[in-house]
C-alpha cells in the first residue's frame, strides 16, 4: 500500500526536489546568498510536516479539515464537476483542476501549499527591502516560517498558505504604489488582482479586499523629495480608483443579481444589512453542538455605546484568548502561548510607533490599520479561539516583520556580544 501511494505521489516528490533547486535561481536570493540556506531550512521543516501528515500520522490543528479538502477535491476531479461559489469552492476547484492533469495525490496537495509558502517568503523579502530593512530578512524569515501553527497549517492542503501569499502580495503592491515614484498604475493593477485572488479564497476576505484596495491607494503618505508630487496625486488617485471600481462593481452586481455561494456577505454589505448578517452568522443554531472553545460573546445592538463595547470585547477575545482559565489541554496551551506572544509583539510595535516621526510613522500606522482591520473582520465572523488560530496565521507576518527588527536592535544595544546585523555593529 505504501509503495502504491509513493507511485501515485510522483508529482509531489518531483515538486519537493524542484523547490530546493529553484531557490538559488531567484534574483533576490542570488544577491544575498546567506538567505538561501535559511529558505532551505524552512522548506525542510515544511516538507517534514507534509511527509508526516501524508504517510505517518495526522499533524495537530489541521488533520480533519486538510483531509476533507483533499477528499472533496478528489471527488470533484473524479466526476469532472465544478463547485460553484467562492471560498472553499475556489480552493477545491483549483486542486481538482490539477488532479485532472496529473492524478489525485494527497502528497501533491501538500506540496502545492508549500510552493505558495515559498513564494510568500520571496514577497516578504521584497517588502522588507522596500522599507529599507532587508538586513533583517534572515531572522524574520526564520520566525515567520517556523512559527508553530503557521508551519503546520501551511504544509497541508489548507487555504492559509494561499491566503497569506495573496494578502502579502496585495500589501507589497500597495506599498510600491505609496513609496515608489514610478510604476504606480502597474502597482495598482497588481494590488487589485492580488486582493481579489485573496478574496476568492474566503467570503470574509472578499469584503476585506474591498477595504484594502482603497486603503492602500488613498493612504496619505508623506512624500518628501518628490517635486511635483502634489500635482500628480489627484490624477493618480482618480486613475487608481477607476481601476478599483472596475473590479468592485462587477463583484457587487454579481452578489445582488445571482445567488453565488460565499457572496452573501457582499450582498448584505451592499444592502446595508451587514450587522444583521454578522449577528446571524455568529449565532450557534439549536441543532448545532456548542463548540468547546466557544467565546460566548454576542454583538449588542441595544445602543451605539453597547455595540462599540461588544465589538471591542469580541476583538479582544479574538486576539488574546484563550485566557488561563480557558486552557484545558495541550492544544489550548499552544493557542494560549501564541496569544501571549502576540500581546508582547503588539506592545513592542506600539512602543516603536510612539518613537517614530514623519514618513516612518505613517508607514507603521498603515501597517497597524491593515493588521487591526483584518483582525476586526475575522473577529466578527469567529466564535471560537480554535478557528481564530487559523485566521491569525494569514496576518501574523505583519507582527513578525515589524517586531523582530526592533527586538534585534534592542539585543544589539543591550547585549553587544550577541549576533546583530553587520550595519548595527560599532
Amino acid at each position: 500500500m505504501m509503495k502504491s501511494a509513493l507511485l501515485n505521489d510522483w508529482c509531489g516528490w518531483l515538486i519537493l526536489v524542484v523547490t530546493y533547486m529553484i531557490v538559488p535561481c531567484f534574483g533576490s536570493l542570488r544577491r544575498r546568498a546567506h538567505l538561501i540556506p535559511v529558505i532551505w531550512i524552512l522548506l525542510t521543516a515544511h516538507h517534514a510536516v507534509a511527509i508526516a501528515n501524508t504517510y505517518l500520522f495526522s499533524v495537530p490543528l489541521a488533520s480533519v479539515d486538510a483531509r476533507n479538502f483533499y477528499r472533496w477535491s478528489e471527488i470533484v476531479a473524479a466526476f469532472n464537476m465544478t463547485e460553484h461559489g467562492i471560498g472553499s469552492a475556489t480552493f477545491v476547484n483549483g486542486l481538482a483542476m490539477i488532479f485532472r492533469l496529473v492524478g489525485p495525490s494527497h502528497f501533491l496537495a501538500h506540496q502545492l501549499s508549500i510552493i505558495a509558502f515559498l513564494f510568500s517568503c520571496l514577497v516578504l523579502i521584497r517588502i522588507m527591502d522596500l522599507q529599507g530593512e532587508g538586513r533583517y530578512a534572515g531572522i524574520v524569515l526564520l520566525v515567520y516560517g517556523l512559527w508553530p501553527a503557521f508551519l503546520m497549517l501551511t504544509s497541508v492542503p489548507m487555504r492559509e498558505a494561499y491566503q497569506t501569499l495573496f494578502f502579502m502580495l496585495a500589501c507589497y503592491m500597495g506599498l510600491k504604489f505609496q513609496l515608489l515614484h514610478t510604476g504606480k498604475i502597474t502597482a495598482v493593477i497588481g494590488l487589485c488582482a492580488s486582493a481579489m485572488l485573496m478574496g476568492l479564497l474566503h467570503k470574509g476576505l472578499i469584503v476585506y479586499a474591498m477595504f484594502l484596495i482603497p486603503l492602500m491607494i488613498l493612504w496619505p503618505m508623506p512624500n518628501p523629495g518628490c517635486p511635483g508630487a502634489s500635482r500628480k496625486t489627484l490624477k493618480l488617485w482618480m486613475a487608481a480608483m477607476m481601476l478599483f471600481l472596475l473590479v468592485a462593481v462587477p463583484v457587487v452586481y454579481l452578489s445582488l443579481r445571482y445567488e453565488i455561494k460565499g457572496l452573501h456577505v457582499v450582498t448584505s454589505l451592499a444592502k446595508g444589512e451587514i450587522v444583521e448578517f454578522t449577528m446571524d452568522y455568529r449565532e450557534v443554531k439549536p441543532y448545532e453542538d456548542m463548540p468547546r472553545t466557544y467565546y460566548n460573546l454576542d454583538l449588542d445592538m441595544g445602543s451605539p455605546l453597547r455595540f462599540a463595547y461588544s465589538s471591542a470585547m469580541i476583538l479582544a477575545y479574538y486576539l488574546f484568548s484563550p485566557f488561563p482559565n480557558q486552557v484545558e489541554n495541550r492544544l489550548d496551551l499552544l493557542v494560549g502561548l501564541e496569544a501571549a506572544v502576540r500581546f508582547v509583539l503588539l506592545a513592542i510595535i506600539l512602543a516603536r510607533w510612539w518613537s517614530l516621526r514623519g514618513r516612518a510613522r505613517s508607514v507603521l500606522t498603515l501597517w497597524l490599520v491593515i493588521y487591526f482591520s483584518m483582525a476586526f473582520i475575522w473577529a466578527m465572523g469567529t466564535i471560537t479561539f480554535g478557528t481564530a488560530l487559523r485566521h491569525h496565521q494569514v496576518q501574523n507576518w505583519i507582527l513578525i516583520m515589524i517586531s523582530v527588527p526592533v527586538l534585534s536592535q534592542w539585543i544589539a544595544r543591550f547585549l553587544p556580544f550577541c549576533y546583530a546585523p553587520r550595519c548595527q555593529r560599532a
